[in-house]
């Protein structure tokens, strides 16, 4: 990801192999390295450290331009990069539903103009399109890289005049600057923190400042120099095995991976130092842009074709692919576009700019036709059904929802004082149309609180780094001192459980919960905690002599919905109807994810005071629980209700709100 130095170090390629592994394994899930991402930082001190030490050589030798800087930056980045993008266009409208394809289409608008990392970030909410389904997500740390390589030579210039003291002094202060902005992001803003180059600028900074100091290594002996290398590998190595998708990050725990990697270059000429330029790594660093820029992509496509994640032995041979098409564009692309007797400054800088308008025109085409829509073969009133019910977005996924006044939605007959709550996660959210229309009927009034990944819990933390505006553990306390201060008398508690209790259908789609803030996101911590959650709730409202229901989570999907009905689509509709079912997934595999909640759930019914609202009558039938009908969808993605399909249940809650048996009877609630 970075520009070769003048004076060959393989010891920076084997680190720079060092960081791709970890990036390749996580994205392939192999276990051991939950913390494989931190692979990125260490290609950002390394960024930071060759650029620097670029320029300031030129600048030393009198050689330094700009232009001749900047064209160095298009031969590196761009003949591989667009190489990538172009060739994911075709499976992208193959496999692609128009939502998907339109995200995308953005992308290819952003990624040219090197803004693809703010793309990303205003596309952080909680419904966008999945990460898994972003082919070109990865390419936010080019655009950081990018700007940065935009902005620092011209900081550079600007301090041409400076002692050698002061150029570090003024870089260290604008360091610690970033990294303070990226410790308060983490709690504050995390997907700003991660995405926006003034909370990752430190990073680059640190290998600037290596560069600056290039003998700082020297005082401190041979056993110095193996003792900093070890502890560089150790912090390096340590941060894949450590961190988790909830570490808190960018922020201070960052520093480790980065503290690693400038002490591991700085002590490259120790025995410990020179380790990854042996056992093959430096061959697999001079490859590892396109090994960066191949494997999200691949992953991607596969989700798309499979709808499902792919499975171990196939993550192998994506990670053996991915290998294999990184070496063919670094030997022909790379490699004969970095030689200008190859490829002259003229021809790199038309066929960069014809390309990039390419692209450009292709992004502007799936803005324009809404993501190609499939030339419309979907009827529309069928493909407004796929769309969510936004009337509650006020009150959801809202930042410091624990503290702030407008933090409920009214549901039913608003008029009157709220008799009953529906909280919980997303699902509560998906609910609501549901909710609301019974709630109607019956002449009732009541109120919703969702928040992402928050289970209804007394008790128990959110392992999310966005906790502090979203602090689930304070925002379950304000609900339950706000039933008791209002005379709730029922309580729906509405939510993904599986999400917290067995990972979905792969196992792997775990949000972390813990009994403290700090503990370590594991299946079997979260597990605990959900139990000790569970107990609690129930304690504290049977105390407070309020009604507790359970709802059963929702079927969950094994395919998206807008693909099966764009990919589906058939004009006869026995046909479509088949289709549609073949694709839906079976009472069999929803039955055996949620075996386990089942019978938790199942038991705490017969507890006083508590209720378990079973809705798979209306939503399954004897072999599947249907996506829709060719008419309609229930479902707006793999497992959130479509408004729709919401309202199916209706009338089971009406049931429910009247307080009599919670369970809906099958003769009454058939699917519709």
């Amino acid at each position: 990801m970075s520009h070769t130095p003048l004076n060959y170090r393989p010891e920076i390629d084997g680190l720079r192999a060092l960081a791709i592994l970890g990036v390749l394994g996580f994205h392939a899930g192999f276990i051991g390295l939950p913390g494989g991402f931190i692979g990125v930082d260490v290609f950002f001190v390394i960024s930071g450290f060759l650029i620097t030490r670029i320029i300031l050589d030129e600048r030393a030798r009198g050689e330094f331009s700009l232009l001749r800087f900047y064209e160095r930056r298009i031969r590196r980045i761009l003949p591989a990069l667009y190489t990538v993008i172009l060739a994911c266009v075709a499976p992208a409208v193959w496999l692609m539903n128009p939502e998907e394809l339109k995200d995308f289409a953005q992308s290819l608008i952003a990624v040219p103009l090197f803004i693809s990392n703010v793309l990303f970030w205003h596309e952080s909410g909680y419904f966008n399109t999945a990460s898994e389904l972003k082919p070109l997500l990865h390419t936010w740390s080019l655009a950081i890289e990018e700007q940065y390589y935009l902005c620092f030579p011209l900081l550079l210039t600007l301090m041409a005049r400076l002692s050698g003291r002061w150029r570090v002094g003024v870089l260290a202060v604008l360091a610690s600057a970033s990294l303070l902005a990226a410790q308060w992001s983490t709690v504050n803003a995390p997907d700003s923190g991660f995405f926006l180059l003034p909370t990752r600028a430190w990073e680059l900074f640190a290998g600037s400042l290596l560069a600056m100091a290039p003998s700082i290594a020297r005082g401190w002996g041979n056993t110095g120099r193996e003792v900093a290398a070890a502890t560089g590998l150790v912090l390096i190595l340590g941060s894949m095995v450590y961190f988790t998708a909830q570490t808190p990050h960018p922020g201070w725990l960052t520093l480790a991976p980065i503290l690693g990697t400038m002490l591991m270059i700085a002590a490259a000429d120790s025995v410990c130092g020179r380790l990854p330029a042996r056992f093959g790594l430096p061959a697999l660093g001079r490859i590892s842009y396109s090994v960066y820029l191949w494997h999200v992509p691949l992953f991607v496509f596969a989700r798309l074709w499979l709808q499902a994640p792919p499975s171990a032995g196939l993550s192998a041979l994506l990670v053996l692919a991915t290998l294999a098409l990184a070496w063919l564009s670094w030997r022909f692309v790379e490699q004969p576009c970095r030689r200008r007797d190859q490829v002259s400054t003229r021809h790199l800088l038309f066929g960069a700019g014809a390309t990039s308008l390419l692209i450009l025109g292709l992004g502007a085409t799936g803005q324009i036709s809404n993501g190609l829509e499939r030339q419309g073969a979907l009827p529309a009133s069928v493909a407004a059904t796929l769309a969510r019910d936004t009337t509650y977005n006020r009150c959801f996924d809202q930042p410091d929802a624990h503290r702030r006044d407008d933090w409920l939605c009214p549901l039913g007959k608003g008029t009157q004082p709220p008799r009953f709550m529906v909280i919980g996660d997303s699902h509560a959210y998906s609910l609501a149309p549901a909710f609301n229309a019974a709630a109607q009927t019956r002449g009732m009034a009541g109120v919703l609180v969702a928040m992402p990944g928050c289970p209804p819990l007394l008790g128990i933390y959110a392992l999310r780094g966005d906790q502090q505006e979203k602090n689930c553990h304070q925002l379950n306390r304000r609900i339950a001192e706000y039933a008791g201060q209002h005379g709730i008398r029922s309580i729906f508690l509405v939510a993904r459980w599986s999400y917290y209790s067995d990972g979905g259908y792969t196992g792997h789609e775990y949000a972390y919960l813990g009994d403290t803030p700090d503990t370590r996101g594991t299946p079997a911590n979260t597990r605990q905690a959900l139990a000790t959650g569970l107990a609690a709730t129930i304690a504290h409202y049977q105390r407070a002599g309020i009604r507790l229901i359970i709802v059963k989570q929702i079927p969950q999907q094994l395919q998206h919905p807008q693909s099966v009905y764009y990919h589906r689509y058939d004009p006869d509709p026995q046909r479509f109807s088949a289709a549609l079912d073949a694709d839906a997934v079976s009472n069999a595999a929803h039955r055996a994810l949620h075996q386990a909640n089942e019978a938790r759930f199942t038991a705490l019914g017969a507890t006083p005071g508590v209720e378990y609202l079973n809705l798979d009558p209306v939503l399954c039938n004897a072999s599947r629980c249907p996506l829709g009908t060719p008419e309609r969808a229930y479902y707006f993605d793999r497992d959130h209700l479509s408004a729709l399909g919401a309202l199916r249940l209706a009338p089971a809650l009406e049931i429910a709100l009247d307080g009599t048996p919670a369970n809906p009877q099958p003769e009454r609630m058939q699917p519709q």
